[in-house]
């Protein structure tokens, strides 16, 4: 009787310190997190190929020039309330892109359900309002 505690708590210990392996196995993520990495890129203010505010082949004050794509963002009907335009700007570092604010407490019981949701390269988008929450089942 005693053996098989033994054994079972052993069992115990090794699947927690596998679990814990798991989960803390990047410095990026937790155990039940989504972690979206979006590329960014840096046109620079000091010249070369993709511009600058001191020249490049493609030039330009905003150190544009690097000839990426544009994806629209769009917002569908059933997030219009929770995702707004706060009329800001970002730095030009950033592009002067228009700011949109992402409100956690305008979301039912503060879960973002992402159905026609599509967020571009086109906007900064600012969370508040608490930690975000996607709905199960649509990623």
């Amino acid at each position: 009787m005693v053996s098989e505690r033994l054994w079972q708590r052993t069992l115990v210990v090794a699947f927690t310190t596998v679990l814990g392996a798991c989960g803390g196995s990047s410095d990026n993520v937790s155990p039940g997190s989504i972690v979206v990495e979006v590329p960014v890129s840096n046109g620079g203010s000091n010249g070369g190929d993709n511009g600058g505010s001191n020249g490049g082949d493609n030039g330009g004050s905003n150190g544009g020039g690097n000839g990426g794509d544009t994806v629209a963002t769009v917002i569908p009907d059933s997030l219009a309330d929770a995702i707004t335009d706060t009329g800001r700007v970002a730095s030009t570092e950033f592009g002067s892109l228009p700011i949109y604010q992402l409100d956690i407490a305008a979301l039912a019981d503060g879960v973002l359900d992402p159905e026609g949701l599509l967020i571009g390269n086109d906007i900064v988008l600012e969370i508040s309002g608490g930690a975000l929450r996607v709905a199960s089942g649509v990623l």
